[in-house]
């Protein structure tokens, strides 16, 4: 998913593969791996900034899921954990809506 930022554009990860059970609310601890898609009974989330490729992970708060499993609601911190140059920014906080068309 595509977020427009006021001077950035970003990409929105969502992965709760491995322990989907279907609507509800999932925790998001941090990562015990660096991937997505790494089918580790993890739910994470993820903002990848467009143009840098600078990469935030999940490492604490909580995504809801509808019920029929595209869309839902995402409150998250994240942590920088690359990309060059690095941002001033290195921690971040989410809170909203997301949807998957």
């Amino acid at each position: 998913m595509t977020i427009q930022g006021i001077h950035a554009k970003y990409i929105l990860y969502v992965d709760v593969d491995g322990n989907y059970i279907g609507p509800g609310t999932y925790s998001l601890p941090p990562w015990p791996h660096t991937g997505l898609d790494e089918n580790d009974g993890t739910a994470k989330v993820a903002v990848r900034e467009y143009a840098s490729g600078a990469f935030w992970q999940s490492v604490g708060g909580i995504l809801g899921v509808d019920q029929h499993g595209r869309s839902g609601y995402v409150r998250a911190q994240l942590s920088f954990v690359g990309g060059e140059p690095t941002p001033p920014l290195t921690t971040i906080q989410i809170n909203g809506g997301w949807t998957c068309s």
